[in-house]
């Protein structure tokens, strides 16, 4: 088409150009989906406050039953319910912490393992954006290197407890 515009042959290079099909109705063919498409993600947007609203209320009421299982020596349907906050949002640094920490202390070591190094890589992760988080890197590191001792590990728990110093002598 641009060749033949300039070479001043119009009819030909309108000829091509209708093969393409009517401009007009494509233009408002696109219109529409476009407005479409910003409608939907606008849905989407909503949908996805309603979803984070839910997030945390379900956390929050997990968490409470947790505690309330905890102090009343339910220690099965504590975990039970602290499991359950992980599983809500399983990339929430310290919801899998907590759930880290609790089987730890329960002597699951397994489980804790599981929670704790999926809390420590969700926390080096999140502090390359926000240094801030190097705390919940140092409490994991922390964490992990007494349970790789608790489970004679101690290569592990050496590893852990360098990169932790390491962290430390930074601060």
């Amino acid at each position: 088409v641009t060749y033949c515009i300039e070479q001043g042959e119009l009819q030909k290079a309108d000829s091509l150009l209708r093969t393409k099909g009517n401009l007009t109705e494509q233009i408002e063919a696109y219109l529409n989906k476009k407005e479409e498409l910003r409608q939907e993600k606008e849905k989407l947007e909503q949908a996805k406050a309603v979803l984070a609203h839910d997030n945390e209320d379900l956390a929050k009421r997990c968490y409470s039953y947790f505690e309330m299982f905890k102090m009343q020596y339910q220690y099965d349907s504590a975990a039970f319910y602290i499991e359950q906050r992980a599983r809500i949002d399983t990339l929430n640094a310290e919801w899998q912490f907590d759930a880290g920490v609790y089987f730890a202390e329960q002597k699951q070591y397994s489980k804790a393992e599981t929670y704790m190094q999926r809390s420590l890589r969700l926390s080096r992760d999140l502090m390359k954006s926000d240094y801030s988080f190097v705390t919940y890197v140092a409490q994991s590191l922390h964490n992990l290197a007494m349970l790789y001792a608790d489970t004679q590990r101690y290569s592990d728990a050496e590893q852990m407890y360098e990169e932790l110093l390491e962290i430390l002598r930074k601060l």
